[in-house]
């Protein structure tokens, strides 16, 4: 029997947007659902599962907004 989870190897392109203060970023809902995040399980206590993605970034577009 293959223990294999079958969300490794799983891929997609996406946008990811962030700037200040935090510099966090959000994976769009359908890439999550294109690597299969969105099956994460989590369970009372300290037990959750997480992807851990690899990546390439290239800046294509500059924003502004006033603020």
């Amino acid at each position: 029997m293959d223990n294999k989870d079958n969300r490794i190897g799983n891929t997609t392109t996406t946008h990811i947007e962030f700037g200040p203060p935090k510099y966090q970023g959000t994976i769009r809902e359908f890439a999550r659902s294109e690597l299969g995040a969105d099956d994460l399980k989590y369970e009372k206590g300290d037990v959750a599962e997480k992807i851990v993605v690899k990546a390439e970034l290239e800046v294509v577009e500059v924003k502004k907004k006033n603020l």
